[in-house]
């Protein structure tokens, strides 16, 4: 039951990865690797990204808090 619901709501692109995980625990698991890495490349991406982001002009503060939180 858990797998099915977790195949309803994640979008098209990301059905493969719960294809390759035979239950909900594994579906999870997949969808991790996919969504979340945790080595270097993402850790380096990460930074570089938070590096680059500037306050857009006429924005407020807190939309800006939003892109940084929706980052991290």
């Amino acid at each position: 039951m858990a797998l099915r619901i977790i195949s309803f709501t994640v979008v098209d692109r990301f059905q493969a990865a719960i294809r390759n995980g035979k239950t909900a625990k594994g579906a999870w698991e997949e969808l991790q690797k996919v969504l979340a890495p945790k080595g270097k490349q993402r850790k380096y991406s990460l930074i570089k990204r938070l590096y680059r982001l500037d306050m857009q002009s006429g924005s407020s503060l807190r939309d800006h808090e939003e892109t940084f939180d929706f980052l991290v």
